[in-house]
């Protein structure tokens, strides 16, 4: 995600624009909420210049019906739209996790397990979708979500409507994306359900084995090896080797239905392969960091801003940054306190001018909240452990760590959090096992810089200046570690 920028709207009908999700050649998606309700959405913007064109309203009339048919089992249904607005618009549901292509590409082939799940609830949704007389045309790695729960399907018809290569199609047109078409749609032939499951079978083969079915560079070469050439299968065997070669099968009569490759891959259903561990822990972690980012989104935008407003109160980045103060410092706050081994005295490894108890707010890499951080360090010695069964909490969540100074030289400290085990209501799995560093450097002004070293939390950083006030002393050889959000109290 991106955080808004200046010339983004803030609403789009009763939904609050909170952050840039992706874009395509005729729209932008956005992450937003409607009022003060808790589940987020996916709001698809349509472009103000297409936004005047007749036809493609039509169109997009026409596609957001389609897609509000489409919706069912393993997909991202559609909520909401206004298709006459002067910027039309259509809400779908918020899927918490990753594109396929995304993954694959970051962290290599799913396992077979993973696999299996992956194609049977993508072929129940596209079972679903041929119930209802519908075509997705558009099955590829990009239009599939992994969510902790299982996979879902996006996009039903609407990319038709929205992208620029396939918006405004005319007579002869290919509708579609290289490497991931039917040979039918290449050819532009008579399109149906078997075209999705053609489909279905590239996606197979790209999340077991890296690559798609027919590889190569240049939208040309890789529609005429559909048509003309037998798939490249390789790294695949077993019964996910026989679905993925029916699948793609140049005859579009000679492919199995969605519901029978379903039926065979899942016998009881997708959702009994659903659940937990379906994901490798790669692909949680980006997941996981993923919901870290939107637990402080909401905050954001509640102070931001309470209701629609004209051209004139539209979000800037300033304002934003603004915002994030005041809303932080009121409703997520991080406290850290590092309390040493030691006796509290001069004689342990920390220099002097860290001493005390320190304040400031933190933004990550992209921009957004990373919660206002007050750390008080105390005297203590490289390699003891200075904080153990630290808690983080934010918004109900709370996670463990222990937290040692592993370097301390004259104007800079080494910290290391190891979390462990989550601690009290945990209810998205956002702990996980990891070790992070961060880093404490003393500035000329007399302040301090913390930087986290920390990917799957943005890398946050930020100025610390001393407090007004500082908290009470803690006993030797204890500490805490901990984010609260609005009414919640503090863990440890």
């Amino acid at each position: 995600m991106e955080r808004l920028q200046a010339d983004d709207p803030g609403w789009a009908g009763e939904y609050r624009l909170l952050a840039r999700v992706g874009s395509g050649g005729m729209g932008r998606v956005y992450l937003a909420r409607r009022r003060n309700e808790v589940p987020w959405v996916a709001v698809k913007l349509v472009r103000a210049e297409f936004a005047q064109d007749g036809e493609f309203r039509e169109r997009f009339r026409r596609e957001v019906s389609l897609a509000r048919r489409a919706g069912g089992a393993w997909t991202a249904p559609v909520l909401d739209a206004d298709t006459e607005s002067s910027r039309p618009w259509v809400a779908t549901a918020f899927v918490q996790g990753v594109s396929l292509d995304r993954a694959v590409q970051r962290h290599g082939p799913l396992p077979e397990a993973s696999v299996r799940l992956l194609v049977a609830g993508l072929a129940e949704a596209l079972d679903g979708v041929r119930n209802r007389g519908l075509v997705h045309r558009d099955v590829k790695p990009a239009n599939v979500l992994l969510g902790l729960d299982g996979p879902r399907l996006i996009d039903f018809g609407i990319a038709r409507a929205t992208d620029a290569s396939a918006a405004l199609t005319r007579t002869g047109v290919v509708v579609g994306s290289p490497g991931y078409m039917s040979p039918e749609q290449v050819i532009g032939g008579e399109v149906g359900p078997p075209a999705d499951v053609f489909t279905l079978g590239a996606v197979l083969v790209f999340a077991a084995t890296g690559h798609g079915p027919f590889p190569g560079d240049g939208a040309a070469g890789l529609m005429y090896k559909v048509v003309h050439e037998e798939p490249d299968l390789g790294g695949l065997s077993g019964r996910l080797r026989e679905i993925a070669a029916a699948c793609l099968a140049k005859d579009p009569a000679a492919r199995p239905a969605a519901g029978e490759i379903a039926r065979t891959l899942a016998p009881d259903g997708a959702a009994s392969l659903a659940g937990a561990g379906w994901l490798p822990s790669p692909v949680v972690a980006d997941i996981q960091a993923l919901m870290r980012e939107l637990v402080a989104l909401p905050a954001l935008a509640d102070t931001v801003r309470t209701g629609p407003t004209g051209p004139s109160r539209r979000r800037k980045g300033p304002l934003l940054l603004a915002a994030a103060a005041a809303a932080l410092a009121a409703s997520a706050t991080v406290f850290v306190a590092v309390q040493a081994g030691g006796d509290g005295g001069d004689g342990g490894d920390v220099p002097g001018a860290f001493l005390g108890t320190w304040e400031g707010q933190l933004t990550t890499r992209r921009d957004l909240p990373g919660g206002t951080l007050r750390i008080t360090i105390a005297q203590g010695t490289v390699g003891d452990v200075v904080s153990t069964d630290a808690a983080v909490s934010m918004q109900g969540v709370s996670c463990t760590s222990d937290f040692l100074l592993t370097t301390a030289e004259d104007n800079r400290l080494v910290l290391e959090t190891r979390s462990n085990e989550s601690g009290g209501s945990n209810p998205l799995n956002l702990c996980v096992e990891s070790t992070e560093t961060a880093r404490v450097t003393l500035r000329d002004d007399g302040r301090l810089h913390y930087a986290s070293l920390s990917e799957e939390a943005g890398f946050p950083e930020g100025d610390l200046s001393r407090a007004s006030e500082e908290p009470a002393a803690l006993p030797a050889g204890s500490g805490t570690v901990a984010v609260a959000g609005a009414g919640q109290s503090l863990v440890r």
